[in-house]
């Protein structure tokens, strides 16, 4: 039990498994805060709240139920405002199209995995110290090199 309120708190239980570390792990905490932010916004609440959800264990997928939210408009509201975020950020010029459609599609393609997670599944970001809901980056992106 306390596992899994310590991967709760590292935030990557909502990633598919990546491999390496350094620079995957910083693109995939702030992949995480830009989930949540996404998530709370569909959700209708606060991204605090959505993380003490999590931390009780729940999936987003759970949440969104508790909410009163079907899983596939969950997913479908999610999808829209995980893209509009990304568009955002290139209008922005923190990211370029190519690199907001990359991190899109890998979105999709992983998003029912990543709506069902319960704290302490496999899958994540890589290991490194720990990285509390409470610290991980919004939609704080590095620009494009």
């Amino acid at each position: 039990g306390e596992r899994l309120k310590e991967r709760a708190e590292e935030g990557g239980f909502l990633f598919p498994p990546r491999h390496g570390e350094g620079r995957f792990r910083g693109h995939c905490q702030r992949a995480a805060g830009l989930i949540l932010e996404a998530s709370a916004e569909v959700l209708d609440m606060s991204v605090d709240e959505l993380k003490e959800q999590l931390k009780d264990g729940n999936s987003l997928a759970e949440v969104a139920e508790a909410q009163g939210m079907s899983v596939d408009d969950f997913k479908a509201g999610l999808l829209d405002e995980v893209k509009a975020k990304l568009d955002t950020l290139v209008d922005e010029e923190k990211l370029t199209q190519d690199r907001a459609d990359r991190i899109f599609q890998a979105f999709e393609d992983h998003i029912d995995r990543i709506v069902d997670a319960h704290p302490g599944e496999r899958g994540g970001c890589p290991p490194g110290p720990p990285r509390p809901f409470e610290d991980a980056p919004s939609t704080d992106v590095e620009p494009d090199a």
